[in-house]
């Protein structure tokens, strides 16, 4: 037997896996005339993180440009998720609210 796989249609949508190095997968179904960069917003809503502080890959392949299905994006793929890391970074504070409260003297917050 010769086994086919079932071409995709323009517009269908197909169920990815996405694997962020947390070790909690999870599946988004996306377009796979998708952009790269609407795409990997998406993966960045997803983590409540900026699309600046990830990249995406595809076997080892950084998906930068063009659609998901001109990278070889495909129905039941799996793509890694890697921060992206900066020269002298210690750390860095998600939300807004955790900024400011750092930014206040203790001595204000204890009143």
């Amino acid at each position: 037997k010769q086994w086919y796989q079932r071409r995709v249609q323009v517009g269908e949508t197909v169920k990815i896996t996405i694997c962020p190095l947390s070790g909690h997968a999870f599946e988004l179904t996306v377009q796979l005339d998708s952009r790269v960069d609407s795409f990997k917003q998406k993966v960045a809503d997803r983590l409540r993180t900026d699309t600046d502080n990830i990249r995406i890959l595809l076997k080892d392949r950084e998906l930068r440009f063009g659609s998901l299905r001109e990278n070889q994006v495909a129905r039941g793929s799996s793509i890694s998720v890697l921060p992206v890391m900066r020269a002298g970074l210690v750390g860095y504070v998600t939300t807004k609210s955790s900024v400011l409260l750092k930014s206040i003297p203790d001595e204000v917050l204890e009143n």
